[in-house]
């Protein structure tokens, strides 16, 4: 996959990537977790232009009664 230019300007404070939190339902795989990580990861990689190793993430779950989500139908 081809990268895009970078569209934020380069600063001496631009070092690092920035934390990212991703916050899931309890119960799902550790499978969909990385999978969404990753493609957190490389949309952060495509906006930002960081290095590929530059990967600050926090995967954290939440109960479902911690949560209140729109319902969807399937």
């Amino acid at each position: 996959m081809q990268r895009t230019q970078r569209r934020w300007p380069k600063s001496t404070e631009d070092k690092y990537a920035p934390l990212v939190t991703i916050s899931t339902p309890e119960g799902k795989s550790d499978e969909y977790c990385k999978t969404v990580a990753n493609q957190v990861n490389e949309a952060v990689l495509d906006t930002l232009d960081f290095p590929p190793d530059d990967r600050y993430q926090l995967v954290r779950e939440f109960p479902s009664r911690d949560l209140e989500l729109q319902e969807r139908e399937r």
